[in-house]
Formats: C-alpha cells, structure tokens, sequence
C-alpha cells in the first residue's frame, strides 16, 4: 500500500468512527430523558410507552431503546442494565 493510500484509509476510517459517534446520541444507555443517570424517571418513560410499537399513538421511540419498533421487555432489561 502506497502512503497517499494509507493516509486515504486513515481519513475513512476516522470519519466513520465519528459519524457513528454522532449517531450514538445517548450517553448512557436507558437513560430516556437525557439527565445523566438511569434511573425510576426513565422506567417511567418506558412503562408509558410498553407494549407500543412504531405507529401506535402512544408510541415513544426514546422508551425503544433496541431501535426494534417494539417497547418490550428487550427495552426494559436494556434500562435495567445501567440503572442506578
């Protein structure tokens, strides 16, 4: 591999950490109102919108923390995990 090739290569590859970096929009995972902490807040967030899929009126696509379409116990133990 030539240098201007290398130096391609490490251009991508850094833009592409960044760009997933941008789309990692939140800090901590399960934490749905964006203060910093999982906590009894964003369980609540999460029991409001249960058993909703994308479509449903009530649906709130913070609470689908798997990005699925579906608020569901998968969401609830992603919540769990980082709670406290």
């Amino acid at each position: 591999m030539k240098l201007k090739e290398i130096g391609i290569a490490i251009v991508l590859a850094l833009a592409i950490t960044m760009a997933f970096n941008v789309a990692s929009v939140r800090a901590v995972t399960g934490d749905l109102n964006s203060d910093g902490k999982v906590d009894i807040q964003d369980v609540a967030v999460a029991a409001g919108a249960f058993g909703t899929q994308t479509g449903d009126p009530t649906f709130n696509p913070d609470a689908d923390v798997n990005g699925d379409g579906l608020v569901d116990v998968f969401d609830l133990v992603a919540i769990a995990i980082n709670f406290g």
